[in-house]
């Protein structure tokens, strides 16, 4: 199992999705339906993504894996926490082909008091947006209560929403409390806490599939929001540092997680994985192929591949034919 582990992904269902995972992602999806999100790596309950590489692991999930005798070579120096807290981070790619709903997701200590469940912060990487895409967060200022709650009764609360413009490539992390929504036309790859707490605020007057209105969570969600404006729309790539024909940037870190990203020109290589003292971490490829090789093994990996890389094999070399992306997340 000391090699990089590929989960089958979740592939989820939504109103709102489309067929990108797809032509983009190289996700096979069902010949029919809208397909909005791809749980790549999770351990979320009922959830769980069943390993398929490498073949001594198939099938088992992460819980399975944190209490074998594997762990500490997986999971490093948080095997104990993961066996006994679960674990902590989950990873998906999004395909909002319209827009998403505007929600808003709680910190840990209201989610564990109120959902049995963690908060949820997040960071989005932008991987594909059609032309004039747009992310909301936050409010614009002078926004208060009595401004939300009126605009919201008039079914006109995206006039108090901040919104922007997004491009492939730029980040926007999501602290738990802020109101947001993906607008249409937007792929993106989310790195978040482990949990599934939404509270919904504004659907825009759509309709389910039945036909009638979606469920709001108005009241959950004036308990936990940020009325605050953000600090930031995008977050701002730090340099880390300089590989072969290619660069490490870090582009969020938090207290749930660290976020970094490869770029590999053509002819691209090198050992960017800068977690290292101990630490697993996800390895996402959101753009083009590689090859990684560690001792004793190797394997080729391609768009819209995800792995759970063990924190005893360290930092796998890369080699890339063509322009790569890859991202990392890790625990910090």
């Amino acid at each position: 199992m000391i090699a990089p582990i590929r989960f089958k992904p979740r592939l989820v269902e939504k109103i709102w999705g489309g067929r990108r995972l797809e032509t983009l992602m190289g996700k096979a999806l069902p010949s029919a339906g809208r397909y909005g999100e791809s749980w790549e790596v999770s351990a979320h309950p009922g959830d769980e993504t069943p390993a398929e590489y490498p073949l001594d692991a198939a099938g088992r999930t992460i819980p399975d894996i944190a209490s074998s005798a594997q762990a500490r070579d997986v999971f490093g120096r948080h095997a104990e926490d993961v066996r006994e807290k679960g674990f902590p981070l989950l990873y998906k790619f999004i395909d909002a082909a319209e827009v998403l709903s505007v929600q808003v997701h709680p910190d840990d200590a209201y989610a564990r008091a109120y959902e049995g469940d963690n908060g949820k912060t997040e960071a989005w990487v932008i991987l594909w947006a059609g032309p004039g895409s747009r992310i909301y967060k936050g409010f614009l200022p002078g926004t208060d209560i009595g401004v939300f709650d009126s605009l919201l009764a008039e079914n006109r609360l995206d006039e108090c929403l901040n919104s922007f413009e997004v491009y492939p490539g730029d980040v926007v992390f999501l602290p738990s409390k802020t109101v947001h929504a993906i607008g249409g036309g937007i792929l993106l790859a989310e790195i978040q806490q482990s949990s599934d707490v939404t509270y919904r605020v504004y659907d825009w007057g759509r309709t389910g599939a039945d036909g009638k209105p979606r469920q709001l969570h108005v009241d959950r969600a004036r308990e936990v929001m940020d009325l605050g404006p953000p600090a930031e729309n995008t977050a701002s790539a730090a340099p880390l540092e300089s590989l072969e024909r290619g660069s490490l940037e870090r582009l969020v870190s938090c207290d749930s997680f660290v976020l970094e990203r490869a770029v590999f020109d053509p002819g691209g290589a090198g050992a960017p994985h800068a977690a290292g003292g101990g630490r697993f971490c996800i390895l996402s490829v959101a753009a083009g192929s590689a090859r990684l090789e560690w001792p004793g093994g190797g394997m080729d990996i391609k768009t819209g591949e995800s792995f759970l890389v063990p924190a005893a094999l360290d930092a796998p070399a890369v080699a890339c034919a063509e322009r790569t992306v890859l991202l990392y997340a890790y625990l910090p």
